[in-house]
């Protein structure tokens, strides 16, 4: 897709009107200060834009990089901190090891500390609680003495000399910095200083990708997808709902679609009232919504609920129960909404919403149609009536989970593009050049359910494409450039952007796990206090010191 280049200066959203909320993390209370303790014209070395677990990790690297007398914002626009890892992701992914060090390897730590030493676990050994984690963050932004603001919207940003001179947030206060770091999964700062970027799968002519474009639409892929037909259509002749009935590009064409978002779910077994909210019927709910996953039900009937349907992870015990993260399973109309993402990266606010509430609405909708349809085999039904919310999560949010699961949204186009064959490549030319390694699959979701042609009918029946074959990629841990953080130098000299990285989609599936951009986030953390105190461009940084010093950080820069 081509780059995207907003207008400089212009804020891409309407601001959404919020108390400001201002915690210093620092000696003394951690409590809430009152509104007038922060007026525009706040001046910091660093402002970090996006309490994602990279951005925290940013802003808290940034501070120890600078010492005593640096100052480090992070303002975050919704009221929450922690991004997927407080929001739910509770079973992080199995980044191997090795590939993880520094502050992120501090989280995990940190998160392990607060349970019984050697617990086992079915799934994944290092999971926590979403409050345990948000409990984490909170503690490492209070020992290093940064200034969060929480509710508080990008409304524009003032550019100069392919410098960012200061962002407005709430609509009314100004914050300037000597460095910016956006660590949104969307990329909203970079994409509101005009740095470009681009959305979506680029064919695989653009950078010689094996993986890349749109992938072929067959009965499943990498697992995933419809092990029976199905009629699409309904009575009236239309494509029923969660299929999408129009144009697909050509194999391996560039396209502007993302893979599929979803919410990742705590739920219980706790027979104890007080940890198990009942799931109830939403009040928005259609049956008529669900004819298709009721016709492959029929079609199909899966054996267990877990883990055809849902992938149900233990991440901690709870009274005579277990909590888990739920996410989505091989059931092609599992957690994850195919085909719900597209509007949302470069969506307004109002657009980014409806999505959301798609969101919420579909996974709400799917917990009730799995306990209640009689077309679900009676054992499952059984087995899903046997889980709620948790009791003691998300209590300021009816113990639904406050983050929708960005897997991808906009990439800055940067000062390199880090691609297929960088990740076959493993190791980089400069080892000075590394800020991080990447140790996971080509890990994308289904990003859309179409129809094809049935091979024994010749009739339309609906396929999900979007997995990336992990044998396309020789080797899965391999070396991150700094260039992949930074913006070209015309378009911006003081943004770092460790989470929207300049990567293909190829890349980026890879890359994109939480983990990752915590490493990223300490390395564009170091690099921007490196800036700020030397007076220098980040394209600029040297990167033998950059080097030294994430080493001296515990950072794994070595595939």
């Amino acid at each position: 897709m081509p780059a995207q280049r907003p207008q400089r200066g212009i804020s891409v959203y309407a601001a959404v009107v919020a108390p400001l909320l201002l915690l210093q993390h620092g000696a003394g209370s951690s409590q809430p200060a009152s509104p007038q303790a922060f007026t525009s014209g706040g001046v910091f070395d660093v402002v970090v834009f996006g309490a994602t677990p990279g951005g925290i990790v940013a802003a808290v690297a940034a501070s120890r990089q600078l010492g005593a007398t640096g100052s480090v914002a992070l303002v975050e626009p919704s009221r929450w901190i922690g991004g997927m890892a407080a929001g739910g992701l509770g079973c992080t992914d199995k980044v191997g090891t090795s590939a993880v060090g520094g502050i992120a390897l501090e989280f995990v730590n940190r998160t392990q500390a607060v349970y019984p030493k050697n617990r086992r676990l079915p799934h994944c050994t290092r999971s926590f609680e979403p409050h345990v984690a948000t409990e984490v963050f909170t503690t490492l932004l209070h020992e290093a003495n940064v200034t969060v603001l929480l509710s508080m919207n990008l409304f524009g940003v003032g550019t100069a000399a392919s410098r960012i001179t200061h962002i407005t947030v709430g609509q009314s206060t100004s914050i300037t910095a000597k460095v910016f770091i956006d660590a949104t999964y969307e990329g909203d700062l970079l994409a509101a200083a005009g740095v470009g970027y681009t959305i979506g799968r680029e064919g695989t002519s653009q950078y010689g990708e094996s993986g890349a474009g749109r992938r072929p639409l067959v009965n499943t892929s990498c697992g995933y997808g419809f092990k029976a037909a199905i009629d699409p259509f309904g009575p009236d002749g239309k494509v029923l709902p969660l299929i999408y009935g129009g144009p697909v590009a050509a194999v391996g064409a560039a396209d502007a679609k993302v893979m599929a978002y979803n919410y990742r779910l705590c739920l219980t077994n706790a027979t104890n009232p007080g940890l198990r909210v009942a799931l109830v019927q939403p009040p928005d709910y259609d049956p008529a919504m669900w004819e298709a996953p009721r016709r492959y039900m029929k079609a199909h009937p899966p054996a267990v609920l877990s883990p055809e349907v849902l992938k149900i992870y233990m991440i901690a015990s709870s009274g005579d129960g277990i909590k888990t993260d739920v996410n989505g399973a091989t059931f092609p109309f599992s957690t994850d909404l195919i085909g719900g993402s597209w509007a949302y990266p470069n969506g307004t606010d109002s657009e980014r919403q409806r999505v959301i509430d798609a969101h919420v609405a579909y996974t709400k909708g799917l917990l009730w149609f799995l306990q209640t349809d009689t077309s679900v085999p009676p054992q499952l039904r059984a087995q899903m009536k046997s889980w709620g919310w948790c009791g003691d999560e998300f209590k300021d949010n009816d113990h639904f989970p406050f983050q929708l699961y960005v897997r991808e949204a906009r990439r800055m186009l940067g000062a390199a593009v880090a691609t297929e064959t960088q990740m076959r490549a493993v190791h980089l030319a400069d080892q000075n050049a590394s800020v991080g390694v990447a140790d996971y699959a080509t890990d994308c979701h289904g990003v859309e359910m179409a129809l094809r042609s049935s091979t024994s009918t010749g009739s339309a029946v609906p396929a999900v494409e979007g997995c990336i074959d992990a044998t396309n990629v020789t080797s899965r841990a391999w070396e991150i450039p700094y260039s992949a953080i930074t913006p070209t130098r015309a378009d911006a000299q003081n943004l770092l952007v460790p989470v929207a990285v300049s990567a293909s989609h190829v890349a980026f599936a890879s890359i994109r796990l939480e983990l990752t951009w915590m490493v990223l986030g300490q390395s564009a953390g170091v690099a921007a206090a490196m800036a700020a105190s030397m007076g220098i461009a980040v394209q600029d940084v040297p990167l033998p010191a950059l080097h030294a010093a994430l080493l001296r950080g515990g950072q794994v820069l070595s595939a």
